[in-house]
């Protein structure tokens, strides 16, 4: 795991934005936390006085902070090959990086705002269903060993996000 955080993260702030994202490749995740930060103006400085640093796209009024980030399984450095998971090890894997990254960089370790999740599939996106697939990998995946994997309800889990608010992105 790599932290591309300079500093500690700055005191709890009502309008702070934190996000979690999910990349799921079959051999692969990459994970990442990221914090908005509003800018003030036309200085180059976020609304805390700190000057951007590498790990930050702008998007319109706002820059993405890329807090930690991590590809799960990791290459090994020397041969550059990935060890292959089971889905329950990567997706568990997945979920701890997401709490110690959250109790790291997170003020009070406080839920965070949202989370998105982009995987291989098919998989379950309709959240009113009804059927219980909503999250998860769908029995037609061609990688038969994900099929019924819940991807979903333990990363909105680990990000601190209620089950009831996973499904509407809201604050449930």
């Amino acid at each position: 795991m790599r932290s591309l955080a300079n500093s500690p993260p700055p005191p709890p702030d009502d309008d702070e934005v934190y996000l979690a994202a999910v990349e799921g490749g079959g051999t692969t995740f990459v994970v990442s936390i990221a914090r908005v930060v509003r800018h003030r103006g036309d200085d180059d400085e976020d609304d805390i006085g700190r000057r951007p640093t590498t790990g930050s796209l702008s998007i319109g009024p706002a820059r993405l902070q890329i807090l930690d980030t991590a590809t799960l399984p990791p290459r090994d450095d020397m041969t550059g090959r990935v060890e292959s998971w089971t889905p329950a090890r990567i997706v568990g894997a997945t979920c701890s990086f997401l709490v110690e990254s959250r109790a790291r960089h997170v003020p009070g370790g406080r839920r965070l705002s949202a989370v998105g999740v982009a995987t291989f599939g098919p998989a379950g996106v309709d959240p009113a269903s009804g059927d219980g697939s909503y999250g998860r990998i769908l029995p037609g995946s061609p990688k038969r060993e994900w099929r019924g994997v819940d991807l979903l309800a333990p990363i909105a889990e680990a990000c601190g996000i209620p089950p009831s608010s996973s499904s509407s992105g809201g604050d449930g």
